[in-house]
């Protein structure tokens, strides 16, 4: 009987029949498989992997040890630490996966609980500096093509594991869809699509005829097509193909948070147990919390978080212990919520609760308030506003006026002739010709002087007057 193919989420079974052979078969279908162990009930199932020459080949039984994989896996690691990563179907039938590097990797295999299903699959070296991912929607009649690539340096350590990895997993902002150039590629990677497809139905004896489906591929420096997994088939059921290719990111890891910074890079995983809730959480996120705070938010005989931080104290050491200075300023770790919940009584500890009564206004007078009134907009229209009380209002300095004092002060309204007597500017007279030459200007001045009005004929008189006295 045929294994089933056609389904969603993972599809571990398009393995097998691509390593199956008929006749004179090479086995090799035009992809690269890196190294995928099937873990069915939490135990490795099946392991497949291609050979040099691009042969699928399928580990016997007796090989399927944790050493063994361990050993395969950690060969020719990859120089971003990325050792393997393990997909499975999660809470709600949605499709995880999770990154490991050399020591994650080992502590999976030898000392933590698995899913039921999942698959485990050798990390591949893409072309170029990011981690990119083909998935290719496949049926006789189209072919669509969509390309992620991600938008931090695979071998930038700075930068969290999964930040640096994830393609489809992540979310849109980790990510970039990238357009697959190149019309060889494109028609390579139908053919392939086409020619598993035939081969399927030979193995099967058309029992399995695949008419549709989704898989994902990657290309390595080397320009190598590798298969990593199949999502979506339909053989001959009438249902749409999953498109969508949900995949998220465990409950350990933070997708929402994202580097902007390269010089502080944050760190998507959470990596520590909180003491009191024992929820996953990041490093930034633990806060030290006194006991005395853990006392005085709990009613219990002895709070939760202080007997499995001193599993061995009893009641009595507890009540002895809880008067004392020492023991109520120890501090432990917890996590940002548990910190809130536990502080959260003596936010409003010593703040004003009574409410005060209140005082209505008394009845105004109305002619009193005329009176008052007028008498402040007298004082305001005879107070002189200053400038400096308006703040809208600036001040501009003064200017000072520089003279030169080496040199005497000109009155331009008169020149000074003889003694003291002063004479008034008059239309028409050069003064300054008239200080240089005085019998020039003196001719000038008789001649302009019938161009006069009588009353200033005088003051010309009297300039001649003074002119003939000098001489």
């Amino acid at each position: 009987m045929a294994k089933p193919l056609e389904g969603d989420g993972l599809i571990e079974n398009i393995y097998y029949y691509a390593w199956q052979r008929e006749g004179d078969d090479t086995s090799f279908r035009g992809f690269y498989l890196p190294h995928t162990v099937i873990y069915k009930h939490q135990q490795p199932r099946s392991w497949f992997y291609s050979s040099g020459d691009g042969t699928i080949v399928k580990k016997p039984k007796d090989q399927l040890t944790t050493l063994n994989i361990e050993q395969a896996f950690l060969q020719s690691v990859s120089k971003s630490g990325i050792v393997a990563y393990f997909t499975y179907i999660g809470k709600g039938g949605i499709r995880e996966i999770e990154f490991f590097e050399a020591e994650e990797l080992k502590h999976f295999l030898h000392y933590r609980n698995k899913s039921q299903d999942g698959i485990l699959q050798k990390f591949i070296d893409p072309k170029g500096i990011k981690n990119s991912q083909i998935q290719m929607v496949w049926s006789p009649s189209i072919c669509l093509f969509e390309m992620r690539e991600n938008t931090k340096d695979l071998y930038d350590l700075r930068y969290d594991l999964y930040e640096r990895a994830v393609t489809f997993e992540g979310e849109e902002y980790h990510s970039r869809v990238m357009p697959l150039r190149g019309f060889e590629i494109r028609n390579y990677m139908r053919n392939v699509g086409e020619v598993l497809v035939e081969h399927v139905k030979l193995v099967t004896d058309n029992q399995m005829s695949i008419s549709r489906m989704v898989i994902h591929f990657k290309i390595d420096a080397k320009d190598r097509l590798w298969l990593l997994m199949a999502t979506s088939v339909r053989c001959q059921s009438s249902k749409p193909l999953d498109l969508v290719s949900l995949t998220k990111l465990p409950d350990t890891v933070n997708p929402k948070k994202v580097s902007s910074n390269p010089q502080n890079p944050v760190s998507l995983q959470k990596s520590v147990l909180c003491n009191n809730c024992e929820n996953p959480c990041e490093v930034e996120r633990m806060c030290d919390i006194a006991y005395k705070f853990v006392i005085d938010s709990n009613s219990q005989e002895i709070p939760k978080l202080i007997a499995r931080n001193h599993p061995k104290m009893t009641l009595f050491d507890y009540l002895k212990h809880k008067k004392n200075v020492v023991f109520l300023n120890k501090k432990t770790l917890v996590c940002d919520d548990c910190y809130l919940k536990f502080t959260e009584p003596i936010h409003y500890a010593g703040a004003w609760t009574e409410r005060l009564d209140y005082s209505p206004s008394r009845h105004l007078n109305p002619t009193k308030l005329s009176i008052r009134r007028e008498i402040t907009n007298l004082t305001k229209s005879l107070t002189p506003i200053k400038s400096r009380h308006l703040s809208t209002v600036k001040e501009k300095p003064k200017r000072l006026k520089r003279r030169n004092k080496s040199k005497e002060k000109v009155n331009s309204e008169a020149i000074l002739l003889s003694g003291n007597k002063k004479f008034p500017k008059i239309p028409f007279l050069n003064l300054k010709r008239f200080s240089e030459d005085r019998s020039t200007n003196v001719d000038s001045l008789v001649s302009s002087a019938n161009y006069f009005q009588p009353e200033k004929r005088k003051i010309v008189d009297d300039i001649l007057k003074a002119i003939e006295d000098n001489r």
